[in-house]
Parts: C-alpha cells; sequence; structure tokens
C-alpha cells in the first residue's frame, strides 16, 4: 500500500481592529431631536448608512448617538478595520418623527469626498488621531478640549498644555478612547492647546494650536474679497462672518501645508468680518486655504481657479487666476444685438463627446465653425462654475466664482470666449442662483444658519419665492452679503471673461420685490444692466411670468409655452389656428388672450432644452412615428422657431436631426438616466440625414439674421384656416432708410395636405421661396 502524505503550513493574520468612537458636539445655536452618525461602517452589514430609505433614518436606528456627559459630546463606537477607509455623515432630526432631517459633513473632520455627495472620510491608522475639537461655551469661550485616540496598544500617559504649564492629563483619558478635560476658567480661541500621548513608549503629538496674535489694520485702498494682484503686489481678504480669527495655508501646488505654517491674517477694525494678509512670496504658483478655528480647511469663497480643493494663485502677471495676463484677440468684436441672436444650448462634456468627463473648452472651440456656418452667433453653456464629481449639468454648484477644472483653466475657458468673439458669436453662462452645496466654502465658512448671512433655511421663504433647493443650501436673496456677492461674481464673469450675458436658472425659486429693490432678482439685474446695458440678462422663470420682465432690468425669458404647445401637436393633441398664432408665433403665454411679453426680444423660444427631450425622441418614442417622420415634421416646427417672434434657440445636435432623450429604463419613474453622460453622435453629421437637416437649419439661421424684416419689421397676423389649422403671418420693414423687406409664412399644422384660397401676402410681387428654392410665386395684389 503506497501512503502519500501531504503537509502544508498556512499563515494568516486576522484584519487588525481597534474601537473608534465617532463625537458630535453641540454648538450653541444648534436645533435637533437627535443625531446620528451613518455610513459605510459597520461594514458589510444591513445596516450600512444609517440604515435610511431615499435619505430618511428611523428614530431608533443603530447609528444614532448618545449623549455623553462625561465627554460633553453625542457618541457612537464602531468596531473599524485598521487600513480600511471609512465614509460617513452627521444626520439631524430636527423634529420627534425624523421627517425633517438634514444631512451634514463632519464638522470635526475637514476631509470629504470631492463628488456629489461630499461625505466625509476616515482613513484608519493605529494609532488614531481623530476629530480634535475646542468645546466652546455660549460666550464664545473654550471650556474644554477633546480628541480622540485610538490604537491597540498601550496609552503610557497623556501631556497637556493650555495656557502655560505642562501638566499630566491622563486622568482625563476615558474608556471610550476620548481624552475631553473640562476648563474652569474657559480660554480664548487665541490660546495655545498642546496635547501629547505616550503609546508603547512612543511619543505622539496629538493636537496642537498656537498662540494667536491678532494685528487690527485696515484693509487698503482698492484691495476687493478674495485674490487681488494689484501694482505687483498678492493680497488675500475675505469675508468670514462671526470668526474670531481667520489664517491662511499657502504652499506650493500639489503640497498640503500644516496648520503650524498658517499666517495670522489682519483684521480691519472698521469692515465686520474681514480679515485680509499681503503674501510676501517669490513669484511662481501656488495654492492656499484658509484655516478656521475649528480645523477645518476651505478655499477662498472668490477664488477663480480650484485645485486640489484649494485656490490656485501666481504671484506674477497671471494673478488672481493665473490668467489675469490673457493677451485677448478680439479686441474688434461687436455683442449681437438681442433681436438678431441665435442660441445655441450646449454641455461641454456631452458636446465635446470625448468620453465621460473628458471634455474639454478646448474641444467646444474645434467645433465652433461648425456653428458659425450653421448660422449660430450665441452660444449658452450649461453651468461651467465649479462642481463636484466628474460629471455634471453643473446645477449643483460648488462655487460660483471658479472655473469648473475638469473643463479647463481659467485661460483656457477665456480662450474659448476669444475664439467664439472672433467668430462674432457671444458666450452666454448659464447661473445657478438659487442654491448651492453645503460643501462650498460660502456656507462651510461659517456652517451655522444663524451666523452664515448668505444662506437660510430652504423653509423660509422670501416675498415671490417658490420653496424648491434639490436637497442643496438656499441662498437668502434678501440679505444684502448675498446680493453684494452675486453682484461681485457677476462682474467676475463680465469684466475679467467678458462674458457677453447670462441665463439664470430657476429664478421662480429666488424671489422678489418690488418695494425692495436692493434685494432679490431686480437688485442684482439692475446692476448688471448699470454696468453695461447691453449684456443678456435671461430668466428661466417657470411658470413663465411676463410681467416680470417688463418690470426689472432682465432682457427675456424662457417662452414655456411655445414648447408646450409645440410638444402636444408633436403628440397629436388638438390645438387651435388661434393658439399656433398666439402662444406659438406671437408672444402670450398660456393663454390666447393677455399674459403676453412685450416685445420680441423677451422671448426666448426652443423646442428642445436640456431638460426637455428632442421632439423627434417625443414622436419616434412615445408616438409611433418613424424616425423619417419624426425629422421632417422637425423641419417644419423649425422653420416656426426660426420665423415666429422672439429669439431662437437651438439645443445641441438638434440642427442635424439628433434624436435625444432619455428612458426609465428601471421603470422606477426618477428618469435617472436624465442627467447620465449622453455624448453627441457626431457621426451623424456626415451623413446625408444629417446634412439635409444642417442644410434646413442652416438656411432658415441664415435668412432670420440677414432678413431685417424679423429684427426691425413690423409684425402682420394675415389669416388663420382654422377648419384647416393652417395660419398665415409675416413682416414687413417699415423702418426709416428700410429696402421693403418681406416675409410671408404659411403654416400647416394640420396631419393633412390642405388647400387655402384667397391667401393674404402683404404685398403685390414676385415672391421667393426659402424653404424650397425655385418653388416662388408671383402675386398680382397683397
Amino acid at each position: 500500500m503506497i501512503r502519500i502524505l501531504l503537509f502544508f503550513f498556512s499563515s494568516y493574520v486576522l484584519a487588525q481592529s481597534i474601537d473608534v468612537t465617532f463625537r458630535f458636539v453641540e454648538r450653541p445655536n444648534d436645533d435637533f431631536v437627535r443625531v446620528f452618525v451613518p455610513g459605510t461602517m459597520p461594514e458589510g452589514t444591513s445596516n450600512d448608512w444609517g440604515p435610511n430609505s431615499n435619505g430618511f433614518i428611523s428614530p431608533d436606528a443603530p447609528s444614532q448617538m448618545v449623549l455623553n456627559e462625561t465627554i460633553d459630546a453625542y457618541e457612537k463606537t464602531y468596531s473599524l478595520t485598521v487600513g480600511v477607509q471609512y465614509l460617513y455623515k452627521i444626520h439631524f432630526h430636527h423634529n420627534s418623527s425624523g421627517t425633517n432631517y438634514s444631512w451634514i459633513p463632519d464638522p470635526l473632520n475637514p476631509e470629504t469626498t470631492d463628488d456629489n455627495y461630499n461625505n466625509s472620510i476616515l482613513d484608519v491608522t493605529d494609532p488614531l488621531f481623530f476629530q480634535p475639537v475646542r468645546h466652546l461655551n455660549e460666550d464664545g469661550l473654550v471650556d474644554g478640549v477633546s480628541v480622540g485616540i485610538f490604537t491597540s496598544g498601550t496609552v503610557d500617559s497623556i501631556l497637556y498644555a493650555v495656557g502655560g504649564d505642562t501638566l499630566s492629563g491622563t486622568e482625563y483619558y476615558h474608556d471610550n478612547g476620548v481624552f475631553y478635560m473640562y476648563l474652569d476658567p474657559p480660554m480664548t480661541l487665541y490660546d495655545p492647546v498642546w496635547i501629547q500621548a505616550s503609546i508603547d513608549g512612543e511619543l505622539h503629538t496629538v493636537y496642537e494650536i498656537a498662540e494667536i496674535d491678532i494685528v487690527e489694520e485696515p484693509l487698503p485702498e482698492g484691495v476687493e474679497m478674495g485674490p487681488n494682484w494689484l501694482n505687483g503686489t498678492m493680497i488675500l481678504a475675505v469675508y468670514a462672518p462671526s470668526q474670531p480669527v481667520m489664517q491662511v495655508i499657502v504652499t506650493s501646488p500639489g503640497e498640503t501645508g500644516l496648520a503650524s505654517d498658517a499666517i495670522v491674517m489682519n483684521n480691519d477694525p472698521n469692515l465686520e468680518d474681514v480679515w485680509w494678509v499681503e503674501l510676501d512670496l517669490p513669484a511662481g504658483h501656488y495654492e492656499y486655504e484658509y484655516l478656521l478655528m475649528n480645523g477645518n480647511r476651505i478655499s477662498d469663497p472668490l477664488s477663480r481657479r480650484l485645485t486640489n480643493g484649494k485656490t490656485r494663485i501666481e504671484i506674477g502677471a497671471g494673478g488672481a487666476s493665473t490668467a489675469d495676463n490673457y493677451s485677448w484677440q478680439s479686441d474688434g468684436y461687436f455683442r449681437p444685438e438681442l433681436d438678431t441672436l441665435i442660441i445655441y444650448e450646449l454641455h461641454v462634456d456631452d458636446f465635446a463627446a470625448q468620453g465621460n468627463g473628458q471634455g474639454k473648452f478646448e474641444d467646444v472651440i474645434g467645433r465652433l465653425d461648425h456653428l458659425k456656418s450653421a448660422g449660430i452667433n450665441a452660444i449658452e453653456l450649461l453651468p461651467v462654475t465649479d462642481f463636484p464629481g466628474s460629471h455634471s449639468w453643473g446645477y449643483d454648484p460648488h462655487l460660483m466664482s471658479a472655473v469648473e477644472s475638469r473643463y479647463g483653466t481659467p485661460e483656457e475657458f477665456k480662450e474659448l470666449v476669444d475664439e467664439a468673439h472672433i467668430r462674432g458669436m457671444a458666450v452666454i453662462m448659464d447661473m445657478v442662483w438659487n442654491h448651492i452645496r453645503s460643501s462650498s466654502p460660502i456656507w462651510t465658512i461659517q456652517p451655522d444658519y444663524n451666523l452664515n448671512p448668505y444662506i437660510k433655511l430652504h423653509t423660509e421663504l422670501n416675498p415671490n419665492e417658490t420653496e424648491g433647493s434639490w436637497g442643496m443650501l438656499d441662498w437668502d436673496h434678501f440679505n444684502p452679503y448675498t446680493i453684494e456677492y452675486i453682484n461681485r461674481v457677476n462682474r467676475i464673469w463680465v469684466e475679467e471673461y467678458r462674458i457677453d450675458g447670462f441665463r439664470f436658472d430657476a429664478t421662480q425659486m429666488i424671489g422678489w420685490d418690488l418695494s425692495q429693490p436692493e434685494y432679490g432678482i431686480p437688485a442684482w439685474t439692475s446692476a448688471l444692466s448699470e454696468w453695461d446695458s447691453t449684456i443678456y440678462q435671461i430668466a428661466e422663470h417657470l411658470p413663465a411670468h411676463p410681467w416680470l420682465i417688463d418690470n426689472t432690468s432682465l432682457t427675456s425669458s424662457w417662452h414655456d409655452s411655445f414648447h408646450d404647445i409645440l410638444l402636444s401637436d408633436a403628440h397629436s393633441q388638438y390645438n387651435s389656428a388661434a393658439t399656433f398664432m398666439k402662444q406659438v408665433v406671437e408672444l402670450h403665454e398660456y393663454s390666447n388672450i393677455g399674459n403676453s411679453y412685450s416685445n420680441r426680444t423677451q422671448a426666448v423660444k426652443y423646442m428642445i432644452s436640456h431638460d426637455e427631450q428632442s421632439i423627434i425622441q417625443e414622436m419616434v418614442v412615445f408616438n409611433n412615428f418613424s424616425l423619417e417622420e419624426a425629422r421632417e415634421r422637425d423641419k417644419f416646427y423649425a422653420t416656426i422657431l426660426f420665423t415666429a417672434l422672439g429669439i431662437p434657440m437651438v439645443f445641441q445636435g438638434q440642427e442635424f436631426g439628433l434624436q435625444t432623450g432619455w428612458n426609465d429604463a428601471n421603470n422606477n419613474g426618477d428618469y435617472e438616466e436624465k442627467l447620465q453622460y449622453r455624448p453627441i453622435d457626431w457621426a451623424l453629421l456626415e451623413t446625408d440625414v444629417g446634412q439635409s437637416h444642417l442644410d434646413h437649419y442652416s438656411r432658415l439661421a441664415r435668412f432670420r439674421k440677414t432678413n431685417p424684416a424679423f429684427s426691425r419689421g413690423i409684425f402682420y397676423d394675415l389669416w388663420r384656416y382654422e377648419g384647416e389649422r393652417v395660419i398665415v403671418y409675416g413682416y414687413k420693414d417699415e423702418s426709416e432708410g428700410n429696402n421693403n423687406d418681406q416675409v410671408v409664412v404659411i403654416a400647416n399644422f394640420s396631419a393633412y395636405d390642405r388647400t387655402v384660397y384667397d391667401v393674404p401676402f402683404l404685398s403685390a410681387g414676385n415672391w421667393y421661396n426659402v424653404t424650397d428654392p425655385g418653388n416662388d410665386l408671383y402675386t398680382a395684389d397683397g
């Protein structure tokens, strides 16, 4: 018998874990019923992130924190694995049921994810020194100091120094791993703190804050908030509401500075909460971040450029944006008049079609000649201000003054504007002034509703404001600090980047009161108009409100009825000839009588926008049209778009017949696909179908721009054949020095061919067919 003996040696080490106590230290102005610390811990269980259901956490959820008065904090202990990264947040219940809740990053931990979630990050090490904090009483004095000291080793001893003497603090180290020492009498925030722990015989500095000496000195003349490159000097200035002191950490690009390297800023004794410092550094590029007294670090609320989550500047000609010295090539550019605009709305990433998150400003530049040849003379960019994550439409803004770094640098954005201007094309920015991410330095500089003048609770509505902030923070537009900030940012884009105009998002949620013109929509629109009366100011005010456009400095508004009536027609719903004339061709909103814009430049008309599916998609997916039939119908609607009263706007890809939209693939009703990466299929442009569609759009666009009857002519509602659903309208240039330019449009909205008689024309003579060249006619009389 043969025996085989197999021997093997097995060596394994269980992943090391340590108990970590998370804390929340209540602040004087906090208002909550209970607090939780949900996250990716405990790992691998159904209790991750609360658990929560669409953001709601049950009042008895296992992530709830419990008040421990011996450490003056709410606490929750988890067993965590060393070497693993955990994500988490603080969750509050503001009522007993928990239905009124909020999520915030951990105020005791400055490390957060750079994405749409802004989660706090904990990288578990052994030893781990976590959540250092000074506890404040109602007078703003420090009445306690604490820090988590977690290790699998032995904490031999702890020394501390608060103010002067170094003393033993081992007795203040608790079984839950938290060092907490109550201070009586309390100290100020300017006093130094030092804590050292001996762990298995090795000394570790656990917490250290240097003594702070504040110099009071007035802000130099000409210095504005944010980075300032003035007369060869870089001066940083910041408004920091209710912050007792502001410090700044300056490093070379890509480096992380130590808190001990922070520079204490000067305090202006004449301006409330204004801090500034002059940087005496060699020429070159630098990054900086402000250091708050709680240890959090934030970028400048008026940064032009963000890199590595910090504000990038240049000591030198590049200055505040690193592109202050950009050499503009389009000095001879003249902004197109509103009544000649043909707007093209685009999203940089989808338009570029270079891969998810890979679209750049330079890719848009590469398509400008195509847009110009298509007759476009204005591009409207979905928000290009800084947002979290790699792909976004930009309606979740992080910082309104900074260029989105994934699209390019400030210099590259200036180049895009410059190249557009060289081609006679205006650049319009989509600006989101209704809401902002909680990760924004606008909030993190003072994360307290009672102390931060910029932000209010979304339920506290100002005059004529509709509630809605999409889970983000709600700007308070009836606060002078907010208006001052908005005016400053708008002016940055106009003066530094030569932007031609703005489309203001969700103005229905912003509020206004003409008896208080210094607040809300009238405040910043009038400021823009005073700076430059030719700047385009377009509102997305839905439901539409023509009266508001008439009575503020807003120049235009999206014409809601134009889109809605054409969409209903695409779905074969009945509309009268009068409705087509009044609410599509003319300027009425929601009614054929009244509620009309007062002139043609006040209505921006569109068949499709970023918020809407293409008419082609609507017809093919939802109304059983063939793609060929839908494209022919789209050409008809485009003819109405380019010949109606108002400013025509085209969405990316529409000009060559692209079917764009989204489906509810998982049937959950959320239509998440709407916000996903949906690149433009530029291959269609090179096909006969794409070229045919482009030819139709281009011919109409050029005709509209070059025929003054559309911009200066008198509009004529010539006839409506109600039974046939055919309308006839026209324009005649009767201005001084006119060339007798006239246009007549005969539009058949019926699904069938129609014969109509006695069609009225504006005058006798030869009439040339624009949509079907060669099929011209002669009329003996009008």
